[in-house]
């Protein structure tokens, strides 16, 4: 290894540079220019701003699949406590035609002749959602009852879901209830051209 080369005579190495940086603030220099481009706070405020439409947008898309997604979902969940309402009702005619021979109707299973039945509670799909019984006999003499919906949503609100006592016990495919409201019970597995 060689040594490094010999300092020049007079002043000692840390001399030249304490002298370099004394008059270093003496030379009157002109300001820098500025740095051409944005600045980082300008990129992150664009960075930022893009963000949130990306998110807005996102926002909107999901919101416009979920609302009516819900919106249906508790339609649904009404048609099915009617479902099981009349679960309830079938025994009872079932008990009434034994005893008497005859379809009974609204007043004979203990209801009066405008039978309502609430659907939801107070977190119904709107406020005073509910059903109208009418019992009685079919006309090929099978005993029937129908349930009428009333402010549940536009699309089922006056549609009827029918139960029919046959030699095969209880049937709900008739009624005028469309198939993808109904209950899975009484879900029709004929499809329509």
């Amino acid at each position: 290894m060689s040594a490094p080369p010999p300092l020049p005579p007079g002043l000692q190495r840390s001399e030249q540079i304490a002298d370099a940086f004394a008059h270093r603030g003496d030379a009157h220099l002109p300001p820098r220019p500025p740095k051409p481009g944005m600045s980082g706070c300008a990129i992150a405020a664009i960075i930022a701003a893009v963000a949130g439409v990306i998110g807005v947008f996102v926002i909107g898309i999901l919101a416009a699949i979920a609302v009516p997604a819900y919106q249906e979902y508790l339609v649904r969940a009404r048609t099915q406590e009617a479902f099981q309402v009349a679960q309830t009702l079938q025994p009872r005619v079932d008990e009434e035609r034994a005893r008497t021979g005859t379809c009974p109707g609204n007043l004979e299973i203990g209801y009066g002749r405008s039978a309502v039945f609430e659907l939801g509670g107070e977190e119904g799909v709107a406020k005073g959602s509910h059903m109208r019984l009418s019992a009685g006999a079919a006309d090929n003499g099978d005993c029937a009852f129908e349930l009428r919906f009333q402010n549940i949503a536009a699309a089922v609100d006056g549609k009827t879901l029918v139960f029919r006592s046959g030699d095969d016990g209880w049937s709900c495919l008739e009624g005028t209830l469309d198939n993808r409201y109904r209950p899975m019970q009484c879900r029709s597995t004929e499809t329509t051209p």
